[in-house]
C-alpha cells in the first residue's frame, strides 16, 4: 500500500477525479462536443479506474499494525470497502463509452448519456 508504484496510481486517480470534477459539469452545462481531448481523457479514465480496481485487489493491507500481503486478505479488504460502488461506476463508464463509440449517429442524447454516467464518478 505504501509502494511508489501504488502512490503513482493513487496520484493519477486524484488527477483524473479532479479533471472529472471540473470538466463533466462544464460539458453538461454547455453541451460540449465529445471529441478529441475529451474523448481521449474519457477512455483514459475508464482504463485507469479499471486498473485501480484490479490493483486494490492485489494491494496489501495493514491489519492491527502488521502488513498482510496475502492475496486472500488483500482481496477481502478491497471487496469490503468500496468495491461494489467502484465496480458499478466503472462498468457504467465502460458501457457508456461503448454506447457512444458504436452509436450510428453522435446525437446529443448519446453524448448526454455518457456525460451523466461519468457524473456518477463524482459521488466518490
Amino acid at each position: 500500500p505504501n509502494s511508489p508504484k501504488r502512490k503513482v496510481i493513487d496520484g493519477l486517480c486524484v488527477v483524473v477525479l479532479l479533471f472529472d470534477l471540473i470538466v463533466i459539469p462544464y460539458m453538461l452545462a454547455w453541451d460540449m462536443p465529445f471529441v478529441g481531448f475529451f474523448q481521449v481523457m474519457a477512455w483514459s479514465s475508464c482504463i485507469l479506474w479499471t486498473l485501480d480496481i484490479l490493483l486494490k485487489l492485489l494491494t496489501g493491507v495493514d491489519v492491527n499494525g502488521v502488513l498482510r500481503m496475502e492475496l486472500r486478505v488483500a482481496a477481502r479488504a478491497a471487496v469490503s470497502v468500496t468495491f461494489l460502488f467502484d465496480i458499478t461506476v466503472t462498468v457504467s463508464d465502460w458501457v457508456s463509452m461503448l454506447v457512444i463509440t458504436f452509436a450510428e449517429d453522435e446525437s446529443s442524447d448519446s453524448l448526454r448519456i455518457v456525460r451523466l454516467a461519468k457524473a456518477g464518478r463524482l459521488l466518490k
